[in-house]
């Protein structure tokens, strides 16, 4: 018998990010916050741009990367950061942040505390789901 032809992954698979913990890092002495969760086609297009063996589209897909992880008033924060030419961010050091987010993106998230009947918090954990990707280089 052949495998079936069409299978429903329905609506209970879609993921609401806004039960869980964001995101955050910092860099020279500033916060950055990211989404709780990003889609999984923004990691799937990180890791195949920076295994591709370009060096321009990997460098390019680290910007992008941060692009999809962030608020757009988020990145043009941490871009203007690391864009600063009296205190330089090192390319192995935005390689190792994005290394990072894709560590804790590729982990099931932790949602965010609740309160239980008994009055004590608890913890769930799950998967992943949001977005942007329009022009890695802010207009603001």
């Amino acid at each position: 018998m052949s495998p079936a032809r069409f299978k429903d992954f329905g609506s209970d698979q879609i993921i609401d990010t806004t039960e869980y913990e964001a995101v955050t890092f910092r860099l020279d002495g500033e916060t950055f916050t990211c989404y709780s969760m990003i889609p999984g086609s923004a990691l799937l297009e990180f890791v195949s741009d920076a295994d591709s063996g370009e060096g321009g589209r990997a460098s390019e897909s680290i910007l992008r990367f941060f692009k999809a992880a962030m608020t757009d008033e988020e990145y043009v924060r941490f871009y203007a950061l690391i864009k600063r030419a009296d205190r330089v961010t090192p390319m192995d050091v935005l390689a190792e942040i994005s290394t990072w987010l894709v560590e804790v993106y590729s982990e099931r998230p932790t949602k965010l505390p609740s309160v239980s009947p008994t009055g004590t918090s608890t913890t769930d954990r799950t998967s992943e789901e949001l977005s942007s990707s329009e022009a890695l280089i802010p207009t603001a």
